[in-house]
């Protein structure tokens, strides 16, 4: 956090926590990340944007939000962490909303399996590009003005946009040397520069970054190259089956200039005993860069009847 803080030349810095679900990180890392941006802010004013579903959200985020003044309610919204010149108590309540409606478009994806051997198969997939058109209202308000206050609503207005999606390709290997071992390895490209939106002046922008797009109408984000590497092991017996499970990943997310660079590893077992199937998985990932850290466990429970008994 000080290295990226004092690596930025500008008055206002921004954090835009996204991709995947960020509140799976907890209110305590939030509560450190607002701890060490007033540390090291040095004067500048540091936003954050958050970007969730909600289903995680409880009484104990709330209180999170209320305490740095900032609306739960709304679907992107942001929280002042830093006293910065002409700000007279560090913070400000602005909450800047966005609803999309009457989506429409088509796209396509095409898919192959081959299998090459009894033991090796390929696959490969492509999800074709396509433009989107639908409706897009917005509204920025300072919540910190009383609701008649003329300036209290900065921005409101609707307007008719086409937003493209990439085109994203990729391919994968399983290799079954022996019975019970599987070695896979995949690989996924997406061309997030090419994820823009277009307002009704022609203006295009990132959908990532909500900044304006270059000249040629690209995003200034790079593109994603996603490798996974897994092994499984399956210990079989005449009425169980016990799999172990375990992987490395490099899973990068687009970010304004480049991609933020993310690894990790999984680990995961069970057991199947007749239709019944027990899993449990662990997964490790961190930015290198941005000392950022997630854990996740899962638990699956399946039943599958023996249904050939009524055929």
């Amino acid at each position: 956090m000080r290295q990226y803080l004092a690596s930025q030349r500008t008055a206002d810095v921004t954090f835009s926590w996204q991709g995947g679900e960020p509140t799976l990180l907890g209110v305590d890392f939030f509560r450190e990340v607002v701890r060490l941006q007033r540390t090291y802010a040095d004067g500048r004013r540091v936003s954050n944007t958050l970007q969730t579903n909600g289903t995680l959200l409880d009484d104990e985020w709330c209180e999170f939000f209320k305490e740095n003044a900032w609306s739960a309610t709304k679907t992107i919204n942001e929280w002042y962490v830093s006293k910065a010149p002409g700000i007279e108590d560090g913070f400000q309540e602005i909450v800047e909303t966005q609803r999309f409606n009457d989506f429409r478009g088509y796209n396509a994806t095409l898919g192959v399996l081959w299998n090459i051997t009894s033991y090796l198969n390929f696959g490969a997939v492509v999800n074709l590009p396509f433009t989107a058109d639908l409706k897009v209202e917005q509204k920025i308000e300072n919540l910190h003005l009383p609701p008649d206050d003329p300036e209290r609503v900065k921005a409101d207005e609707k307007q008719d946009v086409e937003m493209d999606f990439p085109v994203s390709f990729g391919f994968g290997l399983a290799w079954r040397p022996i019975d019970p071992l599987t070695l896979s390895l995949d690989y996924m490209r997406v061309e997030w520069p090419h994820f823009v939106f277009t307002d009704e002046a022609g203006d295009k922008y990132s959908v990532i970054t909500s900044l304006p797009a270059n000249e040629d109408g690209k995003a200034d984000v790079g593109a994603t190259n996603t490798v996974r590497f897994g092994v499984e092991y399956l210990f079989i017996w005449p009425k169980l089956v016990w799999p172990v499970r375990g992987g490395f990943f490099y899973d990068p997310e687009p970010a304004a200039g480049g991609t933020d660079d993310y690894f990790g590893f999984a680990a995961g077992s069970g057991v199947t005993f007749k239709w019944i199937t027990f899993d449990i998985a662990y997964v490790f990932k961190f930015g290198a860069d941005m000392n950022v850290f997630q854990c996740r466990f899962g638990l699956f429970l399946r039943y599958r009847p023996n249904t050939r008994k009524h055929l």
